[in-house]
């Protein structure tokens, strides 16, 4: 492995990798898989009106609803921007954050 050696080149007192971690990373992908599959499963089983619309028509619903909200969180961003920064612009809180980092 060439990641050990490069790394205490750059920090001496680094620590070697623990395999484990990638075993973790293995189970919570494996984990993620089955959960959905067993979902997907129980969808069709219980609901398969449900799951025929999320086959054909639910993809189309989503990205309307996405490009909506998108416009409307784009909309609030700029207002919290704006009120963000013109509230650090006045001389009130000028005074009272050097106020605080004078202390």
């Amino acid at each position: 492995m060439i990641f050990p050696r490069l790394i205490r080149q750059i920090d001496p007192s680094a620590a070697p990798i623990d395999p484990g971690i990638l075993s973790g990373i293995v189970l919570a992908i494996v984990a993620v898989l089955v959960f959905n599959s067993v979902t997907w499963w129980l969808i069709r089983v219980i609901w398969p009106v449900f799951a025929d619309y999320s086959i054909h028509f639910l993809s189309q619903t989503l990205n309307h609803w996405l490009h909506a909200k998108s416009a409307y969180l784009f909309r609030f961003l700029l207002i919290v921007c704006y009120f963000t920064f013109t509230s650090f612009n006045s001389d009130s809180l000028r005074k009272k954050v050097k106020h605080i980092y004078d202390a």
